[in-house]
């Protein structure tokens, strides 16, 4: 529901009725099922193909680089594909494909490139791993999430000022007022 009012002020439209966010969350909380589910098995695919590489002809045995970039490709397209059904469905009447690719792809390469910092912060920088189990890992995801979730809404924002520039011609700045 958060994400569809966000979506509404950042699109300018009308936000769902109450009943209507309750139905669409729903929905929503199916296709990140599906996307934790993939982040689950595309790791497990890729482990299961470089462990069946031992008895390959032509000295192919060692393609472990190879799986490891398919795998990488992988997860970004399917990163892609899901911010498009995001960007597509959230806001209320959907936007052309044109005002809908360029914000799924800066939130592919943003979390692309926060899936390899975020470890490294985590490990090098970060104290959070000295509160320990329970607490540790909260602390951990609450910062995950939040993170994401600004990397969605840079998404949306890129997507609507797209669209406002395929519309109308102009990309609305915001007026500046006097001192």
């Amino acid at each position: 529901g958060a994400v569809d009012t966000a979506f509404g002020r950042i699109y300018h439209v009308e936000s769902r009725s109450w009943l209507a966010q309750k139905r669409f969350s729903l929905a929503m909380l199916g296709v990140v099922a599906l996307f934790l589910a993939a982040s689950v098995v595309i790791p497990t695919a890729e482990s299961l193909v470089v462990s069946t590489t031992d008895n390959l002809p032509l000295g192919l045995s060692h393609i472990s680089g190879l799986a490891n970039a398919l795998l990488i490709l992988g997860a970004l397209g399917l990163s892609f594909v899901i911010a498009c059904v995001i960007y597509w469905a959230t806001p209320r009447g959907h936007l052309p494909w044109g005002s809908i690719w360029p914000g799924a792809l800066v939130f592919t390469v943003l979390t692309g490139i926060a899936n390899v910092a975020f470890p490294f912060y985590l490990g090098n920088i970060s104290n959070l791993s000295r509160f320990g189990g329970t607490v540790g890992f909260v602390l951990i995801a609450l910062l995950w999430f939040y993170v994401l979730s600004l990397v969605l809404l840079v998404g949306a924002v890129i997507n609507s000022l797209r669209h406002e520039l395929d519309e109308t011609g102009v990309i609305p700045l915001p007026e500046r007022q006097a001192t």
